[in-house]
């Protein structure tokens, strides 16, 4: 089996991602610095469950709208001292971790709710066609059950 990046043309595209993403490393330092911190639930999860979709998307969805408001407070003062203090404050931190947990909650959560919910909603489904069933024997009789 032949490597993901033996190919010339993929080293070719790496080379020149990381060649024009790497002033960003510098003009962008205290945004990124907020990332990194922020998101340390999401990129768990994308080393350690690389597979699982929907845990990717519920718990990162969720993280990235916590950090949303901390990246709003950095570029309001956009400097490294600025950036480090912000990611540090402990209200910062839990709204960014806090949101992520949230994320984590409903992702454990809301399959077992939904189930319970499906459960109700054929039962009610199921005694209305009982229901339906019943109207039809009385108008035909019985010979409609047989088949």
């Amino acid at each position: 089996m032949q490597n993901r990046n033996s190919n010339p043309k993929s080293k070719a595209i790496w080379i020149i991602l990381i060649v024009a993403l790497s002033p960003l490393l510098f003009l962008a330092t205290p945004t990124l610095m907020i990332l990194l911190v922020g998101l340390m639930p999401t990129i768990t999860i994308l080393i350690t469950d690389k597979r699982n979709l929907s845990k990717i998307f519920c718990i990162g969805g969720f993280n990235f709208a916590g950090i949303v408001p901390v990246i709003i407070q950095v570029i309001n003062e956009y400097s490294l001292s600025g950036s480090l203090v912000i990611s540090m404050e402990p209200f910062n931190l839990l709204i960014m971790y806090g949101l992520s947990a949230l994320g984590a909650g409903l992702y454990y959560i809301l399959p077992n709710q939904l189930v319970i919910i499906y459960k109700i909603m054929s039962k009610t489904k199921l005694e209305s066609i009982k229901g339906k069933i019943e109207v039809l024997v009385k108008e035909w009789g019985t010979k409609v059950l047989d088949k």
